[in-house]
């Protein structure tokens, strides 16, 4: 890859579940009640809500599939904004998107724009995401 390159990188989905959400929140220690205690959370949100950074995952798995996991855990950086809420049996679909290699401090680069989106077309997360490329 050259510098100021556009590339695609293929979009990844994600089906939210509540068995996944349960144990996504007893791996990362985010098992709070909103996301793993239906009859607490429906009362008040309808249902239980996913996790952000759960839901977050399939662009981190896209950026490691471009820069690699050593590369994107030693250099990556996502920021992002939580504009929607997921629920079980919601399947997201994240989107990369101007997607384009950059040079800096003689090493090559990769940054663009997501979103993730629900089934319905609801937009819940936008962001960037850049890392690393293997040298």
């Amino acid at each position: 890859m050259t510098a100021n390159e556009t590339l695609e990188i293929e979009s990844l989905e994600i089906h939210l579940t509540q068995e996944r959400m349960n144990a996504f929140g007893d791996a990362a220690g985010s098992a709070g009640r909103v996301h793993t205690d239906p009859e607490w959370a429906e009362p008040v949100f309808g249902s239980t809500l996913a996790q952000g950074m759960l839901v977050l995952d399939p662009v981190v798995q896209m950026m490691v599939g471009v820069c690699g996991s050593d590369n994107w855990f030693e250099g990556g950086r996502v920021k992002a904004k939580f504009v929607g809420m997921t629920r079980p049996g919601d399947t997201v679909v994240a989107r990369m998107k101007d997607v384009e290699v950059v040079e800096e401090e003689g090493r090559k680069r990769v940054r663009g724009s997501f979103s993730c989106e629900t089934q319905a077309g609801v937009v819940v997360i936008v962001g960037e995401a850049e890392g690393p490329l293997p040298q």
